[in-house]
């Protein structure tokens, strides 16, 4: 690769790491091509991706977008979510990762700061940002709901009692 070219892919690098709520850095050694393929599809479908880029030209990319970097050996590649709900990218990888029991996370940055390979794992196992949102709903709605159902309880209360007198007295009955 041309000197130049490197340069340009470190700056677009730079910038995606920068417009990223998520990146995280993985040994993808042992997945096979279609495997790796899939991966890239599922995230590509959530609006992030997965690349893999020399270990050197991602150090100058994490520089350039003023991020420390760990130690990178071996095959690197980086997984970008742009678009995405960060969490919900973080499980598609360790999902397939262990699914096939190939690949291991490095470590990674989350929201703009720094986290170690368990990080990441433990990230992965938090509800996504869509079922936090349903759930902060629910218990918001839930206190509205139980005080309209009290309200009501007397009302049906009082219908079920006239209808028990109607019915003893033989006055109308349902149906």
């Amino acid at each position: 690769m041309v000197k130049e070219e490197k340069k340009l892919q470190v700056e677009k690098l730079s910038e995606e790491i920068a417009a990223s709520g998520a990146v995280v850095l993985a040994d993808y050694s042992g997945l096979t091509v279609p495997q790796v393929q899939a991966l890239r599809g599922k995230l590509a479908e959530m609006g992030a991706s997965f690349k893999v880029i020399k270990n050197t030209l991602i150090s100058l990319a994490f520089e350039k977008a003023n991020l420390k970097d760990g130690e990178l050996e071996g095959p690197t590649a980086v997984l970008l979510s742009k678009k995405a709900d960060p969490l919900e990218v973080i499980k598609v990888l360790v999902a397939i990762f262990k699914e096939s029991g190939k690949g291991e996370v490095k470590f990674g940055f989350f929201e703009k700061g720094f986290v170690g390979a368990q990080q990441v794992l433990e990230l992965a196992s938090l509800p996504g940002k869509k079922t936090l949102q349903n759930k902060l709903v629910s218990q918001l709605i839930s206190p509205i709901w139980r005080f309209a159902n009290a309200l009501s309880y007397g009302q049906k209360s009082l219908v079920m009692v006239l209808s028990e007198v109607a019915k003893a007295k033989g006055g109308v009955t349902n149906g």
